[in-house]
């Protein structure tokens, strides 16, 4: 029982929301090892991830990081220009960090910790497929790992723990494949 309320499993209402984050984080997961589904996958657990961080955890920093990795896999799926896409999701990312940061959404450190995080898997999904973007979101996965535990989102520690080991995978197999 313990195991269960450490994973969020406390009372009813918080065993159905993160049921849900726990499917979406599973959806995703899929989604990242998908050659064919992967902005589907990905942008679909996103969004199951957005309504969680804003509805149940109300911690705007995750709910910006997956409304925007949301937004990128709508990009990718109507198949938006790369030059476009990359200016929109900036615009996009800055706004949102900009509204989190005079809005009072980061008063202390811990928070300065989640925007970072949120940064680099945002500018990672920039550069992606290059080297670039997979080391950003293995930075900022690195950063959410640390900053999920802090906020009780246990979803989003095991969702970028993995992430953050598939992002230096794929790292690695870049460096094998084009030394720096």
């Amino acid at each position: 029982m313990n195991v269960l309320n450490f994973l969020g499993f406390v009372d009813f209402t918080s065993t159905i929301w993160n049921l849900v984050a726990y499917a979406g984080m599973v959806v995703i997961l899929f989604g990242v090892k998908s050659k064919n589904y992967r902005p589907h996958l990905i942008g679909f657990g996103a969004v199951i991830l957005t309504f969680f961080a804003f509805l149940f955890l109300r911690d705007y920093i995750l709910t910006s990081l997956q409304l925007l990795i949301a937004i990128s896999g709508v990009l990718e799926i109507f198949g938006v220009n790369k030059k476009v896409s990359t200016t929109i999701f900036s615009v996009l990312s800055a706004v949102l960090f900009i509204t989190l940061i005079f809005g009072g959404y980061v008063p202390d450190a811990l928070r300065w910790l989640g925007v970072f995080g949120a940064l680099g898997i945002a500018f990672g999904l920039i550069f992606v497929p290059h080297r670039l973007g997979f080391v950003s979101m293995a930075l900022g996965g690195a950063l959410l790992v640390i900053y999920a535990p802090f906020v009780g989102a246990w979803v989003f520690f095991f969702l970028n723990l993995i992430f953050t080991i598939l992002n230096l995978q794929m790292v690695m197999r870049l460096n094998k494949e084009q030394p720096i």
